[in-house]
């Protein structure tokens, strides 16, 4: 049980030995307009030091330099197998039918989730492309990461296709992102939907934002996310670690939602 204490070990820089946190939403890869993103190795340092003991990456086509990207991501968590499992991303356009490419990774044991970037893929959340995705999803029991960031596109979709893929979870990453009429859309959906839930990833940190989301959804609805290695870890983890929650509802954001969806 986590307790106060730990706080105040990381408030002091002492470490968080023995606690343990677990990154749902992670990249390998370096985008070229962020110059600072740290390299996996040191990724995964910055890992340990500060007790995540496990975290999902995922390599997003418009920013890898290597093909295939899962591939690439196969390769990573293989030499850091037991701290980093990898995230399947998929785009209609570019992979067309998703079902060989997922049972491939899948049966490797070392994915436990699936990323679109709606965004990126220039296809909203429900095209028809992806139907074949959330499906298998569903059905190999792996949630799928959507980038949410504007109300059409990537948002409002989701309530779409919650309804009409119930055995499918979706985790709204960024919690919609720093518009707060997108960050309410997505709070009320995933509140609304019991296969929805939101990830704390976010560049900007507004005060209370991660407090309103909890006292409105409940903590058992958000997981932890950094999205390092394009952002702070750090910064991201200080975020729920000073947050004005209780302990209990700090657990289930650091690891026990993540537990529950991808496995302990």
């Amino acid at each position: 049980m986590m307790d106060i204490s730990v706080i105040e070990r990381f408030k002091n820089g002492e470490g968080l030995k023995g606690i343990c946190i677990k990154d749902s939403h992670m990249h390998i890869g370096r985008i070229y307009h962020l110059p600072f993103c740290s390299d996996t190795d040191t990724m995964t340092k910055d890992m340990k030091r500060f007790s995540i003991t496990e975290g999902l990456i995922s390599c997003i086509l418009k920013y890898n330099e290597r093909e295939p990207e899962n591939d690439y991501v196969l390769q990573t968590v293989q030499k850091y197998a037991g701290i980093l499992k990898g995230q399947i991303f998929f785009s209609p356009t570019v992979h067309g039918d998703p079902r060989e490419m997922v049972e491939k990774y899948f049966k490797t044991g070392l994915f436990r989730g699936i990323k679109i970037h709606p965004e990126i893929n220039g296809l909203p959340a429900d095209h028809k492309g992806y139907y074949p995705l959330y499906e298998i999803a569903g059905f190999y029991g792996l949630p799928v990461l959507l980038h949410t960031w504007t109300l059409n596109n990537d948002i409002l979709p989701v309530a779409k296709l919650a309804a009409e893929f119930p055995d499918t979870v979706f985790v709204m990453g960024h919690m919609g992102g720093k518009e707060q009429a997108c960050f309410e859309a997505c709070l009320d959906i995933v509140k609304k939907y019991d296969n929805v839930y939101a990830d704390t990833a976010l560049s900007w940190s507004y005060p209370g934002r991660l407090e309103y989301a909890v006292n409105k959804v409940s903590s058992e609805k958000i997981l932890f996310g950094s999205d390092a290695n394009w952002n702070s870890m750090p910064a991201s983890l200080a975020r729920v670690l000073y947050a004005k929650i209780s302990c209990s509802q700090m657990e289930h954001i650091l690891y026990r939602n993540y537990d529950r969806l991808y496995g302990a």
